[in-house]
């Protein structure tokens, strides 16, 4: 069985008097790092398959570039010494977080291309189609078109983490015939909250897909 496991120890949680905060994702600290590895080789151990992707997400902007690739390559060699396999790394944009726009996707592939040419197959990132629109708005086409094509392996479909209607301020058509020109395989993830309306969701993607 092939699963992602999508890793987000920065969710906001209560801490029990009625106080809601939420733990920063700090790639900067090595501390931090081994205790977020060491999660998440328990977690694939607890299901007792490796994941064949694991997701991030970038964090605040404590955080920098080479942070984010020094933690995925720690990452990768833990999970090769415990597994024996590499999972493919992907990062999600992320509305208030240090990687959130098309431009800073962009700037990120740049200095890992630049910097780490051999991460280029092992790393990439899942476009959170509708996080992507609430920080660019009215800019989402140019955002979405400096996005270099060979960093895109995922996407996550929603609305709101509702099923997307071809009539949401969202260019869906665009954006799939974006995903339609793009070769090689592509996770799409219809990120929906209410297990009832995963199906839906499902037949949208496959409708602007193949329509």
């Amino acid at each position: 069985m092939k699963y992602v496991l999508h890793t987000e120890p920065s969710l906001t949680r209560n801490n029990g008097y009625g106080i809601s905060y939420q733990a920063p994702l700090r790639w900067y600290n090595g501390e931090w790092l081994e205790k977020f590895v060491c999660m998440v080789i328990s977690l694939s151990k607890f299901f007792g398959i490796p994941a064949t992707i694991i997701e991030i997400h970038p964090g605040d902007k404590r955080n920098s570039f080479e942070d984010i690739i020094t933690s995925i390559t720690f990452l990768l060699d833990r999970y090769n010494e415990e597994f024996k396999i590499e999972p493919l790394i992907l990062i999600e944009n992320r509305t208030g977080q240090f990687i959130s726009s098309g431009k800073d996707i962009s700037s990120f592939w740049k200095f890992l291309s630049a910097n780490n040419p051999d991460l280029e197959k092992k790393v990439g990132f899942v476009l959170d189609v509708q996080q992507l629109y609430t920080v660019t708005k009215k800019n989402f086409l140019r955002e979405f078109e400096v996005i270099p094509i060979e960093s895109l392996k995922g996407f996550h479909i929603h609305s709101k983490h509702r099923v997307p209607d071809i009539s949401n301020e969202i260019p869906w058509k665009l954006v799939f015939d974006g995903i339609s020109n793009m070769k090689g395989n592509i996770i799409i993830n219809p990120e929906i909250h209410h297990k009832n309306k995963v199906k839906d969701a499902i037949k949208f993607c496959e409708e602007r897909l193949h329509g």
